[in-house]
């Protein structure tokens, strides 16, 4: 039987609700002072935190999962991660740091590990940004939490805005996570039935540098930049691919966008690719990996003080590392990847300067060099 982990969980509003009807806790939440209100949470005072509705659907849901988990067909699951995806507004800040303090602290229900997530531009305030920004950052902030813990995840998409739910069921069962709901009027929570179709990952398999391209871009033109892409206009891309799509005329010039669906659609496929695509491992030990190390002091140094040629050769798909660029400047913080050919660009950069390496890999086929990109991606975060 599997055992589950870590807890992605939604968050919405209802416990800010059932705050404000408490004259005694109405006035510390409004100036954000939590701690009387988690202290009478710990006490039970309000009662069961698992039907009380005083405690919100986040609790109430939560603990649900936490005692019945066992009885849903899912496994077990040992409360070691938790997290809380918050909107970016100040009452979900305030409403994450209740979360935060009750699961840490309540001797039945403690996780070791609590987070609390505010989702950028995951504001009502703001219904433009809400649908172009906020829900794309939902969902990239859950693929990454995703990949951390990907072989013990289960969600909880009961708290938080209709989107957000929908959007939290979507990428869960897309990534093959089990989802769980717990309904107003249902005393317990409970799975999700998984959806009747399987995810076409072929459709990214085939656009995936336009995908990419539009994934990072924020001024991405109809007109000038598509037709880089094997299309001439938008009504040339296949109807497959443009549902993952936003098109926006500003002035007289269209523009393209990823939409949340889009964002939705390539992080699942790109955990499919990972998990469900075996990699060749080299032959070569790390230490004997061809490394063609560019001979200047300055990228000497930096490369050995970050171990950049080791960390990418104990990569088991890596064959060849060479490093060919340094730059002293500033140019990048963090790293980037992608591909040059049939083979991967890698960028690190920091203060120091940003170096660059092609990296040569066992993959034998488009699917396999995706799955290698995606790999490396996911060490790097690491690093």
């Amino acid at each position: 039987m599997k055992t589950y982990t870590t807890l992605i969980a939604t968050v919405g509003a209802s416990l800010a609700g059932n705050i404000s009807k408490l004259p005694d806790f109405n006035e510390d939440f409004t100036k954000g002072v939590v701690e009387p209100i988690v202290q009478q949470m710990l006490s039970r005072s309000w009662g069961d935190p698992e039907t009380a509705t005083v405690y919100g659907s986040e609790i109430n849901s939560t603990v649900s999962l936490i005692k019945h988990f066992d009885k849903l067909d899912a496994g077990t699951f040992d409360p070691i991660n938790l997290y809380f995806f918050v909107s970016d507004t100040p009452v979900g800040e305030k409403i994450g740091s209740i979360l935060k303090a009750f699961f840490e602290k309540d001797s039945e229900l403690r996780f070791k590990n609590v987070q609390v997530v505010k989702i950028a531009k995951l504001s009502d305030t703001d219904e433009y940004a809400f649908g172009k920004e906020g829900l794309r950052n939902l969902v990239r902030e859950f693929a990454d939490v995703a990949r951390k813990h990907r072989y013990g995840l289960a969600v909880n998409a009961t708290g938080g805005y209709k989107a957000q739910i929908a959007f939290a069921l979507a990428l869960g069962q897309a990534m093959k996570f089990p989802v769980f709901y717990r309904f107003e009027r249902f005393d317990h929570i409970i799975k999700m039935p998984p959806l009747p179709v399987a995810l076409d990952w072929q459709i990214y398999l085939k656009h995936h540098a336009l995908l990419d391209t539009l994934e990072e871009s924020t001024a991405f033109s109809e007109k000038n930049d598509l037709p880089t892409y094997g299309f001439r206009n938008f009504a040339d891309i296949p109807e497959e691919l443009k549902t993952f799509i936003e098109r926006e005329k500003i002035d007289t010039e269209h523009y393209l966008g990823l939409s949340p669906m889009g964002q939705v659609y390539i992080e699942s496929a790109r955990e499919l690719l990972t998990v469900e695509t075996p990699l060749l491992e080299s032959i070569k030990a790390p230490e004997d990996k061809p490394k063609y190390i560019q001979d200047e002091s300055h990228a000497l140094k930096f490369a050995k003080k970050h171990a950049l040629y080791e960390k990418i050769s104990a990569l088991s798909f890596v064959d060849k590392v060479v490093g060919f660029q340094f730059s002293p400047n500033f140019e990048l913080s963090g790293f980037k990847a992608r591909f040059q050919g049939d083979e991967i660009l890698f960028e690190y950069g920091n203060k120091g300067g940003t170096h660059r390496f092609k990296i040569y890999t066992t993959a034998r086929n488009s699917r396999e060099r995706l799955a290698a990109l995606e790999s490396l991606k996911e060490a790097a975060q690491e690093w």
